[in-house]
């Protein structure tokens, strides 16, 4: 490989690349963008120099541009003409931990194991109903030609999810039923230091303070346990985020902007709540409680 880094990483696996032998417009199809150089035409036949393309992790093995570099695989060489960009070749939840090579399937020496078997189709139209139609067109060219395993990409990737669905589901129906149950200990909480505190606020309302003071009282009073539990929360949701991101497909360990969502979420159904408690406060006759005192 020309122009390889002088020291490639060997234990994680970037240094093994997948070859891929693909037609001109297969990675178009798919949608893997052309970051340099240039793509596959069909003028890349068996009558010209062999050329290839590579993944961008596969030019982490180079020192600079890959493009215009020649690699080997055997005996056979090839010159790099351009970078496209990685795919999860491993999974839509694995780690990129190889790249690849693509090979212009019009510059195999012979059909071999490693040859295309894989036809990609891109349409704005039905695509389960297009198979039939596929087909019957492959037939009409080669009748011996077998077809299986005709799947729409939306179903690959539904196959590849549907655990992370289920995992997913538990955990939306756990963290509403915790929610639900943090709603109702904040309601719970109130009530009990409302009730605790009534013959307070009646002397209080006697003495000439307004309605509006002692909802600001109590208001700042909840708002000080509210914040004390989120700051606690957040630290732990720091403290096992690490553990719970191979579990959540696309979230870092330190997914600040969901964590600040979660608690400003939670702060509102804090202050909805309380709001029932502090309500009840402020309508209770403070001549009624002094009575019964």
């Amino acid at each position: 490989m020309e122009g390889q880094a002088s020291s490639p990483s060997l234990t994680d696996g970037s240094n093994i690349a997948t070859v891929r032998y693909v037609t001109a417009d297969y990675l178009n199809t798919l949608g893997v963008p052309l970051l340099n150089g240039r793509g596959f035409s069909d003028r890349d036949t068996s009558g010209t120099p062999a050329v290839a393309l590579v993944s961008e992790r596969v030019t982490a093995l180079f020192d600079g541009n890959p493009v215009g570099k020649r690699i080997a695989f055997g005996s056979r060489s090839m010159t790099v003409i351009g970078v496209v960009g990685d795919i999860k070749g491993e999974g839509l939840d694995a780690p990129n931990t190889r790249g690849t090579v693509y090979v212009p399937a019009a510059q195999l020496d012979q059909i071999g194991f490693f040859s295309p078997r894989a036809l990609a189709i891109r349409t704005t139209s039905n695509p389960t109903a297009l198979g039939a139609a596929v087909q019957r067109e492959i037939w009409a060219v080669d009748p011996n030609q077998t077809i299986a395993d005709v799947r729409t990409l939306e179903s690959i990737v539904e196959g590849q999810i549907s655990g992370r669905k289920v995992q997913t589901g538990l955990f939306t129906a756990f963290g509403g039923l915790a929610l639900f149950m943090a709603a109702l200990g904040v309601y719970g909480l109130l009530s009990f230091v409302v009730t605790s505190r009534m013959r307070e606020f009646s002397v209080r309302a006697a003495m000439g303070a307004q309605r509006r003071d002692l909802v600001s009282l109590i208001v700042g009073d909840s708002a000080v346990w509210v914040v004390c539990g989120l700051v606690i929360g957040l630290a732990l949701a720091v403290i096992v985020s690490r553990s719970m991101s191979s579990l959540i497909y696309g979230v870092e360990p330190l997914d600040w902007i969901s964590l600040l969502i979660s608690a400003c979420v939670l702060a509102t159904v804090a202050g909805i709540a309380a709001l029932f408690p502090v309500w009840r406060a402020t309508r209770v006759d403070p001549m009624t409680v002094l009575r019964a005192e």
